[in-house]
């Protein structure tokens, strides 16, 4: 089920940013974030939230044993999608873990 929110989740937002990047360019925001108060704020904060969210991507990576390195160096740049990408990815290699042995 959380392997099916996060698919579903990834390819709905990432289609819908393709399609504003598409409209307003790869860096369209930065001129939002220039032109607006509001926007500047929304920018910061979502550089801040990235910045944790890699933070946890390196640990959570480190302690299952999955490559962490390339969705951190992508997230700044494509944002969420990676996030996305990155719980999917670590939902599949929990899905072929055999199950643990109740067995003495």
């Amino acid at each position: 089920m959380k392997l099916a929110i996060g698919i579903v989740g990834f390819i709905a937002f990432s289609a819908w940013t393709i399609r504003i990047m598409l409209a307003h360019g790869v860096f369209g925001f930065l001129e939002l974030a220039a032109r607006e108060a509001w926007g500047a704020q929304l920018f910061v904060d979502l550089g801040i939230a990235l910045l944790f969210a890699v933070a946890w991507i390196h640990s959570d990576g480190k302690k299952r044993g999955l490559p962490w390195l390339p969705y951190a160096l992508f997230t700044p740049f494509i944002g969420s999608p990676v996030l996305f990408a990155y719980l999917i990815h670590r939902e599949v290699v929990a899905l072929k873990k055999p199950a643990p042995s109740s067995a003495p």
